[in-house]
């Protein structure tokens, strides 16, 4: 039922497709007008991403945020549990019972994208190649350093 509302929510907010974000960090407004819809759509797509979360963490969520940044550019709607669910708080993966929950959870959520979209500038990772073989839908590799 909350799965439901949430994606029922997520569907409701696609429809604005004139819709202003404030960016905190540099004080700018972003009007969507400027986002690539890809095949001219103008609703958002659900995407997962899945990028390399262990070894170098810093590196790595530096990079998730910019493949984030790059699916939004998309017009796409990222979502990625790596980034998530292992902050501060939530789960730690360095605990195996915590990393496999995570996981699953993240599973859960791939059951609402349109496509898995993995991003190998760093490499695929064994979290990654699980997140890949678990896809139902569409998969689609892209690099950000072309």
């Amino acid at each position: 039922m909350i799965v439901f509302i949430v994606v029922k929510k997520m569907q409701e907010q696609q429809k604005k497709s004139n819709v202003e974000t404030k960016n905190a960090t540099t004080k700018h407004t972003t009007n969507t007008k400027n986002v690539r819809f890809v095949g001219g759509d103008s609703r958002m797509i659900p995407v997962i991403i899945e990028t390399p979360f262990k070894g170098n963490k810093i590196k790595n969520m530096k990079y998730l945020r910019s493949c984030m940044r790059d699916c939004l550019m998309r017009g796409e709607a990222p979502f990625a549990s790596h980034g998530l669910y292992t902050q501060n708080g939530v789960l730690n993966d360095n605990i195996s019972e915590e990393r496999e929950l995570g996981i699953k959870a993240g599973f859960i959520w791939a059951q609402f994208a349109e496509k898995i979209v993995v991003y190998t500038d760093l490499g695929i990772s064994e979290g990654m190649e699980r997140g890949i073989k678990n896809a139902k839908q569409k998969i689609e590799y892209r690099k950000l350093n072309n």
